[in-house]
């Protein structure tokens, strides 16, 4: 793919993976001060996922573009989920509906992502290894 087609929306991508990330460890500190989570779940397992998927998305975007819809789209099903999830689960496991809504908040960003960076995806030129190849 090339990079500049591409940049703009893998940042966004980026910071929703980080942000969700960062939820789910102040999620785990929370929790572990025996206060509630922001959300119904907090997991360090999640947020290294998150980090990890962050990290192959990017090397995917930089090198190979069927590895960065594979990313991409894995965040936008988790985002997906995480939206349906807000308003199907009992509102009483969120300490707020502030809360609440901040999740389906940043999981819409999540989404966003998800969809620019399939479109750009799919329509973007070779990626630059191929380009440097040729």
């Amino acid at each position: 793919m090339r990079w500049m087609q591409i940049r703009r929306v893998l940042v966004i991508q980026l910071i929703y993976l980080a942000m969700a990330a960062l939820w789910n460890l102040a999620g785990v500190a929370l929790i572990a001060r025996g206060l509630r989570a922001p959300g119904p779940t907090a997991s360090l397992a999640v947020a290294a996922y998150l980090l990890a998927l962050g990290a192959v998305t990017y090397v995917g975007a930089r090198r190979i573009r069927w590895i960065y819809l594979g990313g991409t789209l894995l965040a936008g099903v988790g985002a997906a989920s995480a939206i349906v999830q807000a308003f199907q689960l009992d509102p009483s496991l969120w300490p707020s509906s502030f809360w609440r809504y901040a999740g389906v908040l940043l999981n819409g960003f999540g989404l966003f992502g998800a969809v620019w960076g399939c479109l750009v995806g799919l329509k973007a030129g070779p990626s630059p290894a191929r380009d440097a190849a040729r």
